[in-house]
């Protein structure tokens, strides 16, 4: 096999993020390759998870390509950069829902959302907690 397969399989998941045939040609076809490739494979389907977190065929190859390296040094943080990632979309879903009344849309941005995004950037506010406790507490 040659480079081409790389170029065929990223076609034809493009098309279909779950198509295991695909991703398992990749894997044949790196599991041979050098370092830089596995580590460029890496980047690729680090990418294709951040589009589709919940696709079993992404995890799967990574955990092979990460294996195959015998460095999982990176994984952990890649993980928590997925799952924050979802945790966002899960919220803003739950935040523009229209069956959700005006009060509590206000309790998750101030309480959920707001500290999710001070986190994110470094800051700490303690007086946060305060004023999520007060909202909730005069349900």
């Amino acid at each position: 096999m040659d480079r081409r397969i790389l170029d065929v399989s990223d076609q034809v998941i493009s098309f279909n993020g779950a198509h295991y045939t695909a991703w398992h040609a990749r894997r044949q076809y790196l599991v041979t390759g050098d370092q830089a490739a596995l580590y460029r494979e890496l980047e690729y389907v680090g990418t294709m998870a951040e589009r589709n977190e919940k696709n079993y065929q992404v995890w799967h190859h990574r955990r092979v390509v990460a294996e195959v390296l015998g460095d999982i040094t990176g994984e952990l943080p890649f993980v928590d950069k997925i799952l924050m990632l979802d945790a966002k979309a899960r919220l803003n879903n739950t935040l523009f829902s229209p069956h959700l009344s005006p009060e509590r849309k206000l309790i998750l941005h101030v309480c959920i959302l707001l500290p999710f995004r001070i986190i994110m950037h470094g800051v700490t506010d303690s007086g946060l907690l305060l004023q999520c406790h007060s909202l909730i507490s005069r349900r």
